[in-house]
Order: structure tokens, then C-alpha cells, then sequence
């Protein structure tokens, strides 16, 4: 993989709802251009009535026909705060499937009752479920993004080979998780302030290869077919994401199949900074059941304080209503070919600002109290 001459690295995925009427700036070194305000990336959307069409599809641009490919701009946003929807308001999500259950058909066998898709077909069966686990006070979204604005553990997203413009037919984007804000890396912090100056960790088991443990990296999750159409960045791979309390508190989401919908903003930084970019949109995919289930054992009972795996009864209460909304398949390529659903489809709103790559950091113990090779699944 060729690295771009020029580089710049950001961090901080702030999550949020995006305002609709805000404007997006694209450009870069003073040369500015302001586009007309424009629905962000992900945003919610309504027939000519102003109500949601309960049948249509979530669309993501094609290509951009005429764009330039290609450019010598790199950038890395690392995630700050997430927002999977528990909380209510418009869908989170996108149509994985390219189907509308409900009144469509599903696109595998359900284990149940068939779980029928959100408005515009959107795929988000994790909506239902992590409000069910956050309600038995195992993790809430404050606590989540609380953790994350800390510096705790987040997400990494790197696009190489931008050409700065609303369109770019081509552009390599790359996920890695991160143990967190490398303190070390910035004398007199003890957490980010998310001022482009940040430096976060990298995940050594995101890592492809690096160079003698630190940057350049190349990630195991990687889209060398990505692009940029109308400001919007596209992009499709399965990628890691931390999320928790604390240091010993948290999950690492395998989003399978995945896919980055995300606008690119960009603005005038204070004194000599220069100029600050930050990535606004959605991000989904589907998080297959036996990695769910795997990844709960990092956190422990709020009552008891016992690893919430094996025999444990919160363990055994998530379980079952992990494998109760089991509505896709694992992989996209089993649509429609009959199979049962083996996964949860999962959708987020995020926002990330400038930051640094920082040194790579090994994944802490992992299993909790049922040892580090344990693993469930909903199948008999």
C-alpha cells in the first residue's frame, strides 16, 4: 500500500444526532469553498408528506461518474462518542439487506416472531436489545460515551489518497480499535482534548503490519475501493470498535460486513492549526452472534460483580434475547438463500475531529472469570 506524501491525522468520533440545516465545508489549505446546506450523511429522511415511507429502502450513493480518483491527502478520525438510537427519534441505521420486512419478506429464518426492519428498511436489531441490556444497568450510553470522551478505548478510521474535493471516485479507508488516549505520547494530558493534538493507541490485533510497532500501520481491516461522492465518504469492510466503562469494563464490537456513511466537514482550526476536519454520518453492519455473546464475558454483573458468562443468570437472560432477535445472516453473500440468522444487525450515529496515531498497544486479557477461550453461540 502507498502512503500519501502529505499526512494529517484526526481523532475523535463525537456522536450525535447532525442537524440537518447545518452546512458542510469542503477544501483544504485556505481554499475553503462552502456548499449549500444539505441533509448529513445517514440522516433521516420523508416522503412529500413529511412522513417516513415505511417501504424505501436507505440509499448510499454510487460512484461519482465524473470525480477526479484519487489524491495525496490522509486522515484519521478515532471515535469519541456513539448513539445506537436507544434513547428514541429517527432510525439509526442502513438497509443491509436491501430488504423491507414488513411487509416485504425477511432475508433469512428467523428464530421467532420475524423482526420487522425500521423506517426506510433500516437494519437495527440492536436498538431493542441494547436497551434491554442497558436497562439491567450492565452499561448505559452516558457511561459509554463518557468512557470514550475520557479516553478510555475508542476506534480508529484512516482515509488515504483524498483529493480534498466533494468527489473522489477512489479513496482507501482502514478501521483499527484503540486501547485508548496515549498519554505518554502527550506530556501534561491525562485525557484527550480533542484539539488535533491527541494521540491515540492502536489495537495490535487490528494490525496488519506496521513499521518496527508504530506508525505507519496497516490495518486487517482495510477498503481499498472506498470513494467520495458529494462530500459523503462510502465505504464497505468488517471493523473493530471498543466500547465499556473502563479499562477492564469493555466490549469490542466486530462489525461484520460493515459500512461507513459519513460526511466530511471541514473548518478553520484557531491560531496555527490550520484546518480541522472532522467525519459526521452512520456506521452499521452485523455483529455476528457467537462474537456478541463471546465479548460479554469482559463485563461483570452490576449487583454481583460475577462475569457475565457461562452460568451466569444475567449472562443466561442477555443470551436469550440475543438469539430472540437474531434478524441476518452473518455475512451479506447468505441473503436470500433461506439460512437462519446468525447475527444482529447494529447501527450508530458518529462524529470524529483531529487527532494522532500513537504507539501499538497489546488487547488486555480477555474472557473474564470464564477464562480467555471462552465462546457461546445461539445454536443447539
Amino acid at each position: 500500500m502507498q502512503y500519501p506524501r502529505k499526512s494529517l491525522s484526526l481523532a475523535a468520533l463525537g456522536l450525535g444526532l447532525v442537524v440537518a440545516a447545518c452546512q458542510w465545508i469542503v477544501g483544504i489549505d485556505g481554499d475553503l469553498r462552502v456548499a449549500a446546506p444539505e441533509r448529513d450523511a445517514g440522516a433521516d429522511a420523508s416522503t412529500d408528506g413529511g412522513v417516513p415511507d415505511p417501504c424505501r429502502t436507505e440509499g448510499i450513493p454510487s460512484v461519482p461518474a465524473n470525480a477526479t480518483p484519487g489524491g495525496d491527502i490522509s486522515i484519521v478520525f478515532a471515535l469519541r462518542s456513539l448513539d445506537f438510537g436507544i434513547d428514541g427519534g429517527a432510525p439509526v441505521g442502513l438497509n443491509l439487506d436491501g430488504r423491507c420486512t414488513c411487509p416485504g419478506p425477511e432475508s433469512c429464518r428467523a428464530p421467532g416472531a420475524v423482526p420487522c426492519d425500521q423506517e426506510r428498511g433500516i437494519d437495527n436489531a440492536s436498538r431493542d436489545l441494547l436497551a434491554e441490556v442497558f436497562g439491567r444497568g450492565v452499561l448505559d450510553q452516558p457511561t459509554i460515551n463518557g468512557a470514550l470522551q475520557d479516553g478510555i478505548f475508542g476506534a480508529l478510521v484512516q482515509v488515504d489518497g483524498w483529493n480534498g474535493e466533494p468527489d473522489d471516485a477512489h479513496v482507501s479507508v482502514q478501521v483499527f480499535a484503540s486501547q485508548g488516549f496515549d498519554q505518554k505520547a502527550v506530556p501534561g494530558r491525562s485525557q484527550p482534548v480533542f484539539d488535533g493534538k491527541d494521540v491515540w493507541t492502536v489495537d495490535d490485533e487490528s494490525v496488519d503490519r506496521s513499521v518496527d510497532g508504530g506508525p505507519p500501520y496497516v490495518s486487517k481491516a482495510l477498503d481499498d475501493s472506498a470513494f467520495v461522492a458529494g462530500g459523503a465518504l462510502v465505504s464497505t469492510l468488517s471493523f473493530p470498535i471498543i466500547v465499556g466503562s473502563n479499562s477492564t469494563s469493555r466490549v469490542r464490537i466486530k462489525v461484520g460486513d460493515g459500512r461507513l456513511f459519513a460526511t466530511i466537514r471541514t473548518e478553520k482550526a484557531l491560531g496555527d492549526a490550520g484546518v480541522q476536519y472532522s467525519l459526521q454520518g452512520t456506521l452499521a453492519g452485523r455483529w455476528r452472534a457467537s462474537d456478541l455473546l463471546g465479548s460479554l464475558a469482559s463485563l461483570n454483573d452490576p449487583i454481583t460483580g460475577a462475569p457475565i458468562c457461562g452460568d451466569s443468570g444475567v449472562y443466561q437472560l442477555v443470551k436469550s434475547q440475543v438469539c430472540a432477535r437474531l434478524d441476518i445472516p452473518a455475512q451479506g453473500s447468505n441473503d436470500d438463500l433461506g439460512q437462519s440468522c446468525s447475527a444482529v444487525s447494529l447501527g450508530a450515529k458518529f462524529v470524529a475531529v483531529n487527532a494522532k496515531l500513537g504507539s501499538q498497544q497489546p488487547k488486555p486479557d480477555s474472557g473474564g472469570g470464564c477464562g480467555p477461550t471462552w465462546s457461546d453461540t445461539c445454536g443447539p
